[in-house]
């Protein structure tokens, strides 16, 4: 009898690994005072993870930003598996929470300080369809002007398909009260949602493109920025399982008291670094003089 096959990816909860590898990229811009990759353009203060019972839909990874006394979140929800379809089950879920916050949280969501994320590999079908639509809903204080756009002849077919698709969702899901109501909050979702494209991997873009990033991050220290990343993805791990909310101050501190690495930042809010050092070899007989700045030796004043 042949045996059937699975795919590893689904033997090996390939979904979990995709949220592990996303919330690993905010731990390091948050570590080394980045920004969130869309949405909001400040740089990350916290970084809270599995916050359904604290009142975020979106439940994922919810970043945290602050500035002149206000704080502003942007929630994700991450899919690994995910089509921008009508018959697709993942995006229903995603739209279903997004109405959610728009239907209970109106005031925050309309004056910008409660933002909503999706989160899905780059090469998701639709998913760039998605992102131009979110932008050119956010360019439109009202729904109707969002929809005169939406003619032949105004905009391709594809994103008007689209868009229907998504209006499908949004009528079946959040259960609106009539067809205008299924236009205004699907304006006000897709105004309100902001979608990151991961480009997934270690060899690729976003992994990379931390490893550069924690470079002055790991100067003063005896660890690599390959290792580091790899030490937060265990605290994500960790953290996940009890809804950790966590700041940059809170990874430095683990780090040190786990793996003995002082990422500590000094006064000047730099990251350190190991201090400059001079070399001297010497193949005479007279004296040599190393010193650094203006320096007086048996009274004669060397400037360096």
């Amino acid at each position: 009898m042949t045996k059937q096959l699975v795919s590893p990816l689904a033997s090996g909860g390939a979904g979990f690994v995709f949220e592990f590898h996303v919330a690993t990229l905010l731990f390091s811009k948050l570590l080394r005072g980045a920004h969130v990759p869309v949405g909001i353009d400040l740089p990350i203060s916290r970084i809270a993870l599995q916050q359904r019972n604290s009142g975020y839909p979106l439940d994922d990874v919810v970043a945290f930003a602050e500035s002149g006394g206000s704080s502003v979140a942007i929630e994700f929800q991450v899919k690994r598996k995910l089509q921008v379809t009508a018959g697709d089950a993942y995006f229903a879920e995603v739209m279903r929470s997004a109405c959610t916050v728009v239907d209970q949280c109106p005031v925050q969501v309309a004056d910008g300080s409660r933002m909503l994320g999706l989160v899905a590999a780059e090469s998701t079908p639709g998913l760039a369809g998605l992102a131009e639509l979110t932008s050119i809903a956010r360019a439109h204080a009202s729904p109707s002007s969002f929809d005169d756009l939406f003619r032949p002849k105004v905009t391709n077919k594809s994103l008007r398909d689209r868009l229907g698709e998504i209006a499908d969702v949004v009528s079946r899901v959040c259960s609106p009260q009539n067809a205008s109501d299924i236009d205004g909050l699907t304006h006000r979702v897709l105004k309100a949602l902001y979608v990151w494209q991961v480009d997934v991997g270690h060899d690729n873009r976003d992994w990379r493109g931390e490893l550069d990033g924690l470079t002055g991050v790991t100067a003063g220290s005896e660890i690599v920025p390959a290792n580091l990343l790899g030490s937060l993805r265990e605290l994500v791990q960790e953290y996940g399982t009890r809804s950790g909310d966590i700041d940059a101050a809170h990874l430095r501190a683990a780090m040190r008291s786990r793996h003995g690495v002082d990422l500590s930042l000094p006064a000047t809010g730099h990251f350190a670094r190991r201090s400059a050092g001079i070399v001297v070899n010497s193949y005479g007989n007279g004296p040599t003089i190393v010193a650094e700045g203006d320096q007086v030796f048996h009274g004669n004043t060397f400037n360096f």
